[in-house]
């Protein structure tokens, strides 16, 4: 998971020039696929502050409780900034009316058919 997460940031600093947006799809998703809090927060401290401060919104798409919790957990270690950029999404139809191009996205099959469960 360390390399997984090093190399998304090693593909972000060489791609992110501008202000960008992160969408999270957690639909379909069960809890034993969430990585553990303490590997979270490391990655929240790992992040270069440029990208950081490039974060324009993260949408979490499909929210659980335990998701919202799992992230209310980390409130003491992340910028009250990163909080306002925070962006709960029910469903894809709700996403769509943030993010313009989102037809270009590749959603999983998994999350379209939870979604079309959900909505």
């Amino acid at each position: 998971m360390d390399n997984l997460f090093l190399y998304v940031v090693k593909t972000l600093e060489q791609l992110v020039t501008d202000d960008y947006v992160l969408i999270y799809l957690h639909g379909g998703s069960s809890r034993r696929n969430m990585p553990p809090f303490p590997w979270l927060k490391k990655c929240y401290q790992l992040l270069d502050r440029r990208l950081r401060k490039s974060l324009k919104n993260m949408y979490l798409v499909h929210p659980t409780f335990w998701i919202k919790s799992i992230i209310w957990m980390t409130r003491p270690f992340v910028s009250t900034k990163f909080w306002r950029k925070l962006v709960y999404v029910k469903s894809l139809d709700e996403l769509s009316q943030y993010v313009t191009a989102l037809e270009k996205a590749a959603i999983p099959e998994k999350v379209k058919q939870y979604d079309s469960k959900k909505h």
